[in-house]
């Protein structure tokens, strides 16, 4: 549906795209293992890591301003087709809904979300904020660059999409939906608020005492681990 499997000479030039994707599979599936997620919600969760950009070379292609998308327009030309396409070929609305729980559009949700007491979170919920916590910090496919005492890949990533000059224009009309806000901003205070409550959840589910800063290594760590037992 994306058309990120065409190829020229042989070679992808949509398939970063894709690694990316599959890398928030891996991180996700590792989540959802410290989570204690049920095996339904740990599939739908990795099938909404595997979509969530499948759009991307739609956005990209989008006739934009140098500023780059529209809010509006990426509301209605991007998030609105995915979900219509994902529910066409066949996932349910649990894969759709967690598939667009993450970027700037996710925000007034994930607010929301985190407003409820942890011990009043719901599985479906807290796999949205897992969710949206993996992309906030996933960047390319690269693996996470370790966390210091005040900031970990949360803050690099934010920092990037802030100096983006092809995002203007969502920082702009994003503060009037976020109350003056940037969203870059946003997403940097509620990833990291998620990463507090994710660390609650997995030290109760496992008796694991893990820094919410160093979750990402956390989890990069385990994959390497599974790599290694697979060789």
């Amino acid at each position: 549906e994306g058309n990120l499997w065409e190829r020229k000479n042989g070679q992808r030039s949509w398939g970063n795209v894709s690694e990316h994707c599959l890398v928030e599979v891996a991180r996700v599936n590792v989540l959802s293992d410290l989570l204690d997620f049920s095996e339904e919600t740990s599939v739908d969760i990795m099938y909404a890591a595997a979509l969530h950009d499948f759009s991307k070379r739609k956005e990209k292609e989008l006739p934009t301003p140098p500023d780059g998308i529209a809010w509006e327009q990426y509301d209605r030309e991007i998030s609105e087709w995915s979900r219509e396409k994902i529910l066409e070929n066949g996932f349910d609305e649990n894969v759709a809904e967690l598939s667009s729980s993450v970027g700037h559009e996710s925000l007034v949700k994930t607010e929301k979300l985190l407003k409820i007491p942890p011990e009043k979170i719901g599985e479906n919920d807290l796999a949205y904020l897992a969710m949206h916590y993996i992309d906030n910090y996933t960047h390319g496919s690269d693996w996470v660059t370790p966390a210091n005492d005040v900031e970990n890949e949360i803050d690099v990533r934010t920092r990037k999409d802030r100096e983006n000059p092809k995002l203007q224009r969502l920082l702009k009309e994003g503060r009037e939906k976020l109350g003056g806000r940037d969203y870059t901003d946003v997403m940097r205070d509620t990833g990291h608020q998620i990463e507090r409550i994710l660390a609650v959840f997995i030290k109760e589910k496992k008796g694991l005492d893990i820094d919410p800063l160093n979750i990402p290594e956390y989890i990069d760590g385990e994959i390497r681990k599974r790599i290694e037992a697979e060789h």
